[in-house]
């Protein structure tokens, strides 16, 4: 297989309704989608937005959708997935694009949000096998062959088996009924980068995971260079399809050679200074390059920077071009999201939270966090751990996703605010894990939400736990900010081992007076949420355990309306 162009489109999403009862519907969904169009359905409205969004989906009868989109269908790999939703939201079909489109995903995906039934007819999810298109995408594999496709995919249902070469630079977990065999002859499916004589009734998964490092003339002309890395690719027996990468001098990133290689093999750029190249250590060396830009050897340079891997083909010199090759093991990229919930409220999660959460194969977290979110987690894998063990959840989250997986680590509130995400970044070594916060709405601020406006001005945030803080440090901390005048958010203040409360008044009492406002706050937006206003000194008489806020006025606080208020020093 030759260079040629290889499309990447991302779309969008497009509700069509013809009926109030279906616009509230998709209301329902519109929290979770916020980027996504709504559109009353009107003559020629599908053909002009076929070509233009990946997800197309309706809310009425499947056979008004039937009959819309039947002259549309042209080829499944760039026709957008079409979905169909019952306006009472029973039901969701995903109607075309099941695989590659993603109707599938995005079909259970809103199933769970509604709590629906989802009505999915393709062989591989019906019979839990997995859908080697599916899989090849999600690990970043190009195909050859793929015509071939459907009839491996057939005997690996029929069969519940399939044989696979794998080259040894390949690390990846095969899915449920392949095997792997060294002689690519005997092999259903090859997963190499090398270019095989003939694939007959095979299919090949391609791993990009070759860097070409290039030199060349600032005047030579681009089309000879692509067709000569062509023929030098095809005289070292690998695919182009596997590059990852071409790397260079980032003075040249932009010159027509580079645009035009581009383009065709749809692959990153990197652009590299002198002084860059210089600290890598070349196989070769050319007395001309050196003096011209004082490098050794810029094409060999800069595919083992570009990599950080070997080099599997030194630098060969063509007329006014020079190529080097080099190659790194390939490892799935693992993707790890630690995952803001709120305070607990299902209204109260943010989108970007819903999103990583459905994109997830797997949902770790502290047992009573899981329970919160289980309607749009319950299809997922759920690793389940009880209270202290905030570590070991972590350690888990990064091991699953070091094996390529995706991962979602939940934290109440914020994860970075007494959350999971400091714990992750220090246990956090594999530097092929992608982590990504997704932030949430705090305790504090839920808690505040509920009482009025405390915290207008500057306050203070100290946990009372002394589980992993000396107490000592805790009432140091403590006194410190209620003398310099701070609003005060007090987190964790009671547990079954630990009640401090009528020491914590006694200490406030030093430096704050008796009638200061104070907002206990329990089970913020959660299940048994309650909540009092009341003032310092009467502090005790309140039921205060660890799900419970404490939000202690300053010296500007005040009651108005039944609600706390702080005062930031407006005039009026």
């Amino acid at each position: 297989m030759g260079i040629k162009n290889m499309k990447h489109d991302k779309g969008n999403i497009v509700f069509i309704y013809i009926s109030d009862r279906g616009y509230k519907l998709i209301e329902k969904l519109r929290p979770f989608y916020p980027n996504a169009n709504v559109r009353r359905l009107e003559p020629k409205l599908v053909d002009s937005l076929w070509k233009q969004n990946n997800f197309l989906i309706f809310v009425m009868a499947t056979g008004i959708v039937v009959r819309i989109i039947a002259r549309l269908l042209h080829d499944k790999e760039k026709d957008p997935a079409v979905l169909v939703i019952d306006e009472k939201g029973n039901f969701v079909i995903p109607l075309c694009g099941g695989h590659l489109a993603g109707a599938n995903h995005l079909a259970n995906e809103i199933s769970t949000l509604l709590g629906a039934q989802v009505v999915i007819s393709t062989s591989s999810d019906l019979w839990e096998v997995e859908a080697l298109d599916l899989w090849a995408k999600k690990l970043g594999f190009r195909i050859i062959n793929k015509s071939k496709l459907p009839s491996i995919q057939e005997k690996l249902l029929n069969n519940g088996k399939l044989l696979a070469f794998v080259d040894k630079k390949v690390h990846i977990n095969l899915p449920k009924g392949i095997e792997e065999v060294e002689d690519p002859e005997k092999a259903d499916i090859l997963i190499s980068n090398r270019k095989f004589v003939s694939l007959e009734s095979k299919v090949q998964f391609v791993p990009q995971n070759l860097f070409v490092g290039i030199g060349f003339h600032d005047l030579v002309n681009p089309e000879y260079v692509k067709v000569t890395l062509q023929k030098w690719l095809d005289s070292l027996g690998v695919l182009p399809e596997a590059i990852k990468a071409i790397a260079t001098l980032r003075r040249k990133v932009q010159h027509p050679v580079i645009v035009s290689l581009k383009e065709a093999l749809k692959v990153e750029i990197l652009g590299y200074s002198e002084e860059e190249l210089r600290k890598v250590k070349s196989v070769s060396s050319s007395d001309k390059v050196k003096k011209a830009i004082g490098i050794d050897s810029l094409s060999e340079q800069a595919a083992l920077l570009a990599s950080g891997g070997v080099l599997i083909a030194p630098k060969r010199v063509f007329d006014h071009v020079t190529f080097a090759l080099a190659e790194v093991a390939f490892r799935p990229k693992g993707k790890l999201y630690v995952v803001g919930i709120g305070p607990g409220d299902l209204e109260l999660i943010t989108p970007q939270a819903v999103k990583a959460l459905r994109e997830s194969d797997v949902v770790i977290g502290y047992s009573t966090y899981v329970k919160l979110i289980e309607p749009i987690i319950k299809d997922k894998k759920l690793l389940v751990y009880g209270m202290t063990h905030e570590v070991e959840r972590a350690k888990r989250a990064l091991e699953e996703a070091a094996s390529g997986k995706i991962v979602s680590i939940v934290s109440a509130g914020d994860p970075g605010v007494y959350g999971m995400a400091g714990i992750v970044f220090e246990l956090l070594e594999d530097h092929t894990i992608d982590v990504e916060i997704i932030p949430g709405i705090s305790s504090i601020n839920a808690a505040a939400s509920l009482v009025g406006a405390p915290l207008i001005g500057d306050f203070s945030v100290i946990s009372l736990s002394d589980r992993l803080v000396p107490w000592e440090l805790i009432e140091d901390r403590l006194r410190k900010a209620a003398a310099a005048d701070f609003v005060l958010v007090l987190l964790n203040p009671r547990s079954k081992n630990r009640d401090r409360i009528k020491e914590i008044k006694e200490i406030l009492l030093q430096y704050k007076k008796p009638n200061t406002p104070v907002a206990i706050v329990k089970k913020a937006y959660r299940e048994g949420c309650k909540f009092w206003i009341t003032s310092l000194v009467e502090l005790e008489n309140y039921p205060i355990e660890m799900d419970t806020t404490i939000i202690v006025g300053n010296s500007q606080t005040f009651i108005k309306k039944s609600k706390m208020v702080t005062s930031r020093g407006y005039k009026y």
